[in-house]
């Protein structure tokens, strides 16, 4: 159960929110009403597990339905689903735009320190490839986002539509609405889409990239003059 997050002080006493982990940020990321939190676990059976050195020992327990609210377990377990579906993309979609951007960062450290008369082709190539990769970032995320006032003047993207939607759908305890189903389906594949023509240039475009240093002679550490 690594969604255990607090303890009290009393060592031998560890309490779980219940909640599993958010989903991954990356820097400088800017959210409009949009929830990265994991959901909250629903009612079933548990096993935790605790483990010192070469010792372990486990115990089974329940997480039982509130009485007070409304709606059955069924409801809680699709809402769980629901969200856990939606944490999970948006984790996958902010790991991909923190891969881009690294490589993003790579190329223009490098295109820097080559000169463009001696090395233009592998030059060119770098700035195709960024590109390319702003281009699906642009598209996952808005890029123009510096502070909170922007968001009233520049429109959200698909990571923050997807998380919005998880926002709303997190308001109580009940089973996602036959709307919210439809249109994370909307948003997901048009994210799915983004994520696959990153997949091409991580399997395709960068492995030619490579191999052109390498045919180049292009050192990846190299000294200024």
């Amino acid at each position: 159960m690594n969604s255990m997050t607090s303890s009290s002080s009393n060592r031998n006493h560890f309490n779980w929110n219940m909640r599993y982990p958010k989903a991954d940020e990356f820097d400088g990321l800017l959210m409009w009403w949009g929830t990265l939190q994991g959901p909250k676990s629903p009612p079933g059976d548990y096993t935790v597990r605790l483990v010192s050195d070469n010792d372990s020992t486990q115990v089974n327990f329940k997480i039982l339905q509130d009485p007070r609210m409304e709606g059955s377990v069924e409801d809680r377990i699709a809402q769980f689903n629901f969200l856990l579906d939606i944490r999970n993309k948006l984790d996958e979609t902010h790991d991909v735009i923190r891969n881009m951007r690294d490589v993003r960062a790579q190329i223009k450290a490098l295109n820097n320190r080559l000169k463009k008369e001696e090395f233009e082709e592998v030059i060119e190539e770098g700035e195709r490839l960024d590109s390319l990769m702003l281009g699906i970032e642009k598209v996952l995320y808005q890029t123009k986002l510096k502070s909170n006032q922007d968001m009233l003047n520049y429109p959200i993207r698909l990571n923050n539509k997807l998380a919005h939607v998880a926002s709303l759908a997190s308001m109580g305890l009940y089973k996602p609405t036959r709307q919210m189903l439809q249109v994370k389906k909307h948003i997901t594949e048009k994210i799915d889409v983004e994520l696959e023509k990153w997949r091409q240039i991580e399997e395709n475009d960068l492995l030619k990239y490579n191999e052109l240093l390498r045919v180049r002679k292009v050192n990846f550490v190299d000294v200024k003059d």
